[in-house]
């Protein structure tokens, strides 16, 4: 019998891109596996909840003074736990840093998974300029939640690689919480057609499938994100899902 699993997209960084994360692994957990659930925390931002096609529910657990607010917090916990299926928590950078103490402090993660669930974070690290933030946010999330980790390595914010030229792989924050990955998935940096037509598709709020049968995107648009980009970011996550399934079994 196959274990649902509760997927947390975080890391503290604004602009990193999550949300779309967040819409790429909905997509394909809507592809492969009956009833997924949507859920996005994002107060000021809720980019997720946008897509109309994924039916993300849209839920507030923050405060007028930015503190978590423990009704919802709980309402969300029991909307986790209680759902038969996959989950998928986009939760924004603003509510990163209370939600994951406030978490901690309750147990929360603990409680996912007495009750059955298998938790995975999936966090992001970009290059270029947000590698320093980033890669630190990765640490954090690895210090202090004890779950697998999906690495998501955002290149369309420049190379991973430091000032000095230290690969992402080869970097010490790396190397030291290697073990807790279960695997990669990389966004790959392409030409500046792939960027516009990516950014074309996701300010649209539009999932792969609406674009195929979308008369806004053209012949080479449509191939550049159907058949180059889906199949590349599907692949690299399908494979990770089946591995983690496989040890289920």
């Amino acid at each position: 019998m196959k274990k649902w699993k509760v997927h947390l997209v975080l890391q503290a960084k604004g602009g990193i891109g999550k949300s779309y994360v967040s819409s790429l692994l909905a997509q394909l957990l809507q592809r492969i596996f009956d009833n997924p659930k949507f859920i996005d925390l994002d107060q000021e931002n809720p980019t997720f909840s946008q897509y109309g096609a994924l039916g993300a529910s849209r839920l507030s657990v923050m405060d007028d003074n930015h503190s978590i607010d423990p009704m919802m917090f709980d309402k969300l916990m029991e909307m986790i736990i209680t759902h038969e299926g996959d989950v998928v928590v986009d939760t924004g950078a603003n509510t990163f840093s209370a939600f994951l103490a406030y978490a901690i402090q309750n147990l929360s993660f603990d409680m996912i998974k007495e009750n059955g669930k298998e938790l995975i974070i999936h966090t992001i690290i970009g290059g270029g300029d947000v590698m320093y933030d980033t890669a630190n946010g990765f640490a954090d999330i690895a210090n202090y939640v004890d779950g697998g980790i999906v690495l998501w390595l955002n290149e369309h914010f420049g190379a991973l690689e430091s000032n000095t030229g230290v690969k992402i792989e080869n970097a010490k924050v790396y190397k030291e919480n290697a073990h807790k990955l279960i695997g990669t998935v990389t966004l790959k940096k392409r030409s500046i057609d792939f960027d516009k037509t990516i950014n074309k598709m996701t300010s649209l709020r539009l999932t792969f499938d609406e674009v195929e049968n979308s008369d806004k995107f053209d012949f080479a648009e449509k191939n550049r994100l159907l058949k180059i980009v889906r199949n590349d970011v599907f692949g690299q996550l399908n494979s990770i899902i089946e591995s983690l399934d496989a040890v289920a079994a």
